[in-house]
């Protein structure tokens, strides 16, 4: 007889509970429903960034490095070609030292404003790098992002 009084009170606060998370669930519901379910909203037109973009080849000479490189370090001539149909402006160029056996030893960024039209080439000679490492063997170039169109009119 105990048994069944457990059982039986046991089923009955489930019950309970039951019951009551679903007139909670429905009560949650209908606040959710009197909400806004739209809210509209504008944003400023802003450039967008490409990452890597595999429009742009950087191609640079070799001129210039030694293991025994002094800081700051003149890298040579760098010249960015685009290959695409869209202009690009504001690069960001990454260098990679490397040291033997491929080793990286620092990597830097320089933002390289200016436009660079379809089909043209951006040259950038005289191009320096502050701390470059000595045991730096090569240099490795890399566009890490630039913004699509030309660049902005500042007047």
């Amino acid at each position: 007889m105990i048994r069944k009084s457990i059982f039986w009170g046991i089923t009955l606060m489930l019950g309970t509970v039951l019951v009551w998370l679903v007139i909670q669930g429905r009560r949650e519901e209908t606040k959710q429903a009197a909400a806004p379910t739209e809210i509209v909203q504008t944003a400023k037109a802003s450039p967008t960034r490409i990452f890597a973009p595999g429009d742009l080849e950087v191609g640079e000479s070799r001129e210039g490095v030694t293991s025994k490189q002094a800081t700051p370090a003149p890298i040579g001539k760098i010249e960015i070609r685009n290959h695409g149909k869209v202009a690009y402006h504001d690069i960001m160029l990454k260098l990679t030292c490397l040291g033997g056996g491929g080793k990286v030893l620092d990597a830097q960024t320089r933002l390289i404003p200016g436009t660079i039209e379809p089909a043209q080439v951006l040259a950038l000679s005289d191009l320096t790098f502050e701390g470059i490492p000595r045991g730096t063997v090569r240099y490795d170039f890399s566009i890490l992002y630039c913004d699509f169109g030309p660049a902005p009119r500042t007047e």
